[in-house]
């Protein structure tokens, strides 16, 4: 892998794949039920390739809500034995601390959060980042891209297409 070029290719920010699943659509009062986060790597050639995927099962914190409709439509039983949940602050340390880094091994200045819905994965993200900042933990800057269409024409080896900010020259 080139960390040089991905670095130069995305103008210092490292994309990362983040999902989450949750027991609702309220960030502030909804249970944040699962996160994974895939780092993504350049090869030689300049064409970017799937990494690692880092990936947790999360405890509802007390008196989080949970929508009977969100766990039906994303399948998740929160009270599943086998899904050895841990807490929200323990989890989001566990996902993101490989994200910050593969940010330093790629000198990369932050991390790119790619997603299908993007903005509703954010507002839980930066939820949990919150309690974390308040124990002096800090998750990875995200900025946000708010079309995946945007990534792909940024993944194209030769730059061609590249309509987000962060690639343009």
């Amino acid at each position: 892998m080139s960390a040089h070029r991905m670095k130069n290719r995305f103008r210092g920010f490292l994309p990362v794949v983040v999902d989450i699943e949750t027991g609702g659509v309220n960030s502030a009062t909804d249970a944040l039920l699962q996160i994974a986060a895939v780092i993504l790597h350049m090869d030689e050639d300049g064409s970017v390739y799937r990494g690692e995927t880092h990936t947790t099962h999360i405890e509802p914190f007390p008196g989080a809500n949970l929508d009977p409709k969100s766990l039906e439509f994303n399948g998740i039983d929160p009270d599943h034995p086998l899904r050895m949940a841990i807490p929200e602050d323990e989890a989001l340390r566990l996902v993101f601390q490989p994200v910050r880094e593969a940010i330093r091994q790629a000198e990369c200045n932050r991390a790119v959060l790619v997603g299908h819905n993007a903005w509703f994965d954010l507002g839980f993200s930066e939820r949990g980042g919150e309690s974390l900042r308040d124990q002096a933990q800090s998750i990875p800057p995200v900025l946000l891209l708010r079309h995946r269409h945007a990534l792909r024409a940024c993944l194209r080896p030769d730059g061609a297409g590249a309509r987000c900010r962060c690639c343009r020259t």
